[in-house]
């Protein structure tokens, strides 16, 4: 059948208006204009749940020359969309704004609409020319606009409580998902992508692409395939208190994750939250951040670094990165291949909150369950991730990538994955292993001693970035470790007795 438009069509609170298929399903075949179109429309439900043997009951098997699957535009809001497949698009799959336009100033900001309660769920987007999911818009956040009327820049209407969730992306031309102007409670949560950005297109080459708001994104599974030129995770402007944890990202062609804050953050001294990720083989750093602030409305904060906001790093594996600082050295040095921040006032700001972190290059080491197919879980209790990591109790972390319970034996894992099986080295939780480490700080060259708590400790010495500086068994009492190969900076001294556990940070200057 031909397209389906629908407009002024509108429910009520806790009474959404469903539109669902019945007796098999819908296939939408549209040549000139968008596959469903919603317009002037509030509180709908389009599921494509009507028929039990049918999985996806609405299927748009095309749309017309830069048209989308299923289009949320002029004014609609509280809108849900599941069990839809959508291919053959000549642009986004799914895409919900309404643009700011010069003849019509309800458009604009100012105007004061709202596009609130989106849940995009449970969909199959595959085959698209531009974005699977497209959600804000995107030509401008606070200072600059890509539209002015009479001289004034105008701004697209924020968005909040944006759900989207649980959805399989494949085979797109630009980015896989993208969420802009979110400015409350976004979520990306527990997404299938595989291979997107397959136009090439410069720029809209994302995974994941979030900009100028406050998102959680968590639990997505991200694979690209080799030789594809798709990019990991972009995060610009995201506001303070932002969350990416749990989320798998491999052969991402250029840094697993790149931040950009370039908007001053709401909160001085908060900025983001990435904890528990895992990332294989990106093709340049597995994270890297930029402080700078490039867009103001106070001049005078333009060009600063927002050393102070604080940016957690905590419990992240990355694998085989393609920077390779270590052999073509600038100010950076391994650490940065994996971990880069930039400048080295931003690297030294954030040093006390990156731990608990494990970077290699030797995949074959980390004792995976089958790299090879891309299982990157631990695969038994003697992997060098379970039970390695730091608590992520304080950033109300207690679940991993399959919604497992975190701190299995009473220790975090690092990386996406936790492993559940019991630990041969423990029949219970790990106690608390009380030991000391002196001098500290400690000065380089210098020995530092240790005074351990049993025979056969396990001591690793582990910098702030996540590599191993030193691993090896240690008898009881006082022992010297010599730290002549360390730089200034600083470290975890970890131990490990049995099913006690302890950890001393060890600054040296």
């Amino acid at each position: 059948m031909a397209g389906l438009r629908f407009l002024g069509f509108k429910g009520a609170p806790g009474e959404p208006l469903t539109f669902t298929n019945c007796d098999g399903g819908v296939v939408i075949s549209e040549t000139p204009h968008a596959g469903i179109t919603f317009i002037e429309s509030e509180y709908i439900h389009l599921t494509g749940t009507g028929d039990s043997n049918v999985q996806y009951g609405f299927h748009v098997a095309q749309s017309g020359d830069g048209q989308v699957g299923v289009n949320i535009t002029a004014f609609s809001t509280d809108v849900e969309i599941d069990h839809v497949e959508i291919e053959n698009t000549g642009f986004a799959g799914i895409m919900a704004k309404t643009d700011p336009r010069c003849e019509n100033p309800a458009t604009w900001r100012s105007s004061g609409f709202v596009l609130r309660n989106l849940n995009i769920h449970h969909n199959y987007i595959h085959h698209t020319f531009g974005e699977g999911i497209y959600i804000g818009y995107s030509g401008g956040y606070k200072v600059e606009s890509n539209v002015a009327c009479g001289g004034q820049k105008r701004f697209g209407h924020w968005l909040e409580n944006v759900e989207v969730h649980h959805n399989l992306v494949e085979n797109v031309g630009w980015d896989g998902i993208q969420l802009i102007l979110v400015r409350a409670n976004g979520k990306v949560h527990n997404n299938t992508i595989l291979n997107w950005a397959t136009a090439s297109e410069f720029y809209q080459d994302f995974v994941l692409n979030v900009t100028g708001g406050t998102y959680e994104v968590y639990n997505n599974y991200m694979r690209s395939s080799g030789g594809n030129t798709g990019k990991g995770i972009q995060i610009i402007s995201a506001q303070s208190g932002s969350k990416f944890y749990n989320n798998m990202i491999i052969n991402p062609e250029s840094h697993g994750m790149f931040i950009h804050a370039r908007h001053e953050f709401d909160d001085a001294n908060e900025g983001y939250y990435i904890i528990n990720n895992t990332i294989i083989r990106p093709g340049r750093s597995g994270i890297f951040y930029d402080a700078q602030i490039m867009h103001s409305l106070n001049p005078n904060l333009v060009g600063i670094r927002q050393n102070n906001a604080s940016m957690y790093f905590v419990n992240n594996l990355v694998v085989s990165p393609g920077s390779n600082y270590g052999v073509d050295p600038t100010w950076k040095l391994e650490p940065e291949s994996y971990f880069d921040l930039n400048t080295p006032d931003t690297r030294n700001a954030h040093l006390p909150t990156i731990y608990g972190n494990f970077t290699t290059r030797r995949i074959a080491t980390l004792g995976l369950e089958n790299p090879t197919q891309d299982l990157y879980a631990p695969a038994n209790s003697n992997s060098v991730l379970v039970d390695r990591g730091s608590s992520a109790l304080p950033f109300s972390l207690d679940f991993d990538l399959e919604n497992d319970s975190r701190a299995v034996n009473g220790a975090y894992d690092i990386g996406a994955y936790e492993f559940q099986g019991i630990s041969t080295s423990a029949d219970s939780a790990p106690e608390a292993a009380p030991f000391s480490v002196f001098p500290n700080p400690a000065p380089t060259a210098s020995p530092v001693f240790l005074d351990l708590p049993a025979d056969d400790t396990e001591v690793r010495i582990v910098a702030a970035y996540g590599q191993v500086q030193y691993e090896g068994l240690r008898p009881q009492g006082q022992q010297q470790l010599l730290t002549n190969h360390l730089l200034a900076g600083v470290y975890w001294v970890q131990i490990r007795q049995a099913n006690r556990t302890g950890v001393q940070l060890l600054v040296v200057q």
